[in-house]
């Protein structure tokens, strides 16, 4: 599972890594996510998942609210060859790929420790 969260993160990286870089055409890199079916496969979660999955969930949505906020405030603001406050559905979605891959390497990695010690 911590797998599939790197994978969120490095691909929402280069993503923004590319759109600074390149400009629009930064954004293409969009079309890595298609690859995430060929990685990874579909599982049936048990219950501990699920509820860690929760909880990665409700903190990426929080910690997404804030990147909004920040968004919203910096949209006259350019970054690289591009402005913000015109492609900002691009950055809250590259935002939600890098606190999502966050928060869920955080969640599944703390879990995991715990479990450890016991």
């Amino acid at each position: 599972m911590i797998k599939q969260f790197f994978f969120e993160i490095i691909v929402g990286i280069v993503i923004l890594l590319a759109t600074y870089l390149f400009g629009m055409v930064g954004f293409w890199g969009f079309f890595l996510l298609a690859a995430y079916p060929f990685f990874f496969k579909i599982k049936n979660f048990d219950e501990r998942e699920l509820l860690l999955l929760h909880q990665a969930d409700t903190l990426t949505l929080s910690m997404l609210l804030m990147v909004l906020i920040l968004l919203y405030y910096f949209s006259g603001s350019n970054f690289g060859q591009i402005n913000i406050g015109r492609n900002w559905l691009q950055f809250a979605v590259l935002s939600f790929l890098i606190t999502h891959g966050a928060s869920g390497i955080y969640i599944f990695r703390s879990d995991h420790e715990d479990d450890d010690e016991e």
